[in-house]
């Protein structure tokens, strides 16, 4: 669980008590709504719900709840900007890394300090769980 101003997220790994149906959710509460990514395939958000006098209007008025998707990978057309390895960002640092092998080159495109604010991040996590 992490906390910042105003944003609430947590971080889950479940494996549901399996290891065959493992899930990946980041949900991340902010006074507008919810933004959820499933699986780093859907992305998608819930508005938080109208109030009045501190009560949620749809525990008085029963309303479907509206989820807007604002990103979802397509599995049905097999193109490269559909395939997964492209759309969570991986494709181009495995072809500078292929690259580099197979030209054997030392100079890889991505310096070091491209992975500081990942790291900054894990440590906050650990923090917030250790």
């Amino acid at each position: 669980m992490l906390h910042h101003p105003k944003i609430s997220g947590m971080l889950e790994l479940s494996t549901r008590y399996t290891w065959t149906d493992a899930e990946e959710s980041l949900k991340i509460c902010t006074d507008a709504g919810i933004y959820r990514l499933t699986q780093m395939e859907e992305l998608t958000f819930t508005a938080t719900p109208s109030s009045l006098l501190g009560i949620p209007l749809d525990k008085v008025l029963p309303r479907h709840k509206k989820v807007e998707y604002l990103c979802s990978r397509n599995n049905f057309t097999p193109v490269l900007a559909n395939n997964q390895v492209v759309s969570q960002g991986f494709f181009h640092e495995i072809e500078a890394f292929v690259r580099a092998v197979e030209e054997q080159r030392s100079d890889l495109p991505a310096a070091l300090a491209s992975v500081r604010e990942t790291y900054v991040l894990l440590e906050e996590i650990r923090k917030q769980v250790g």
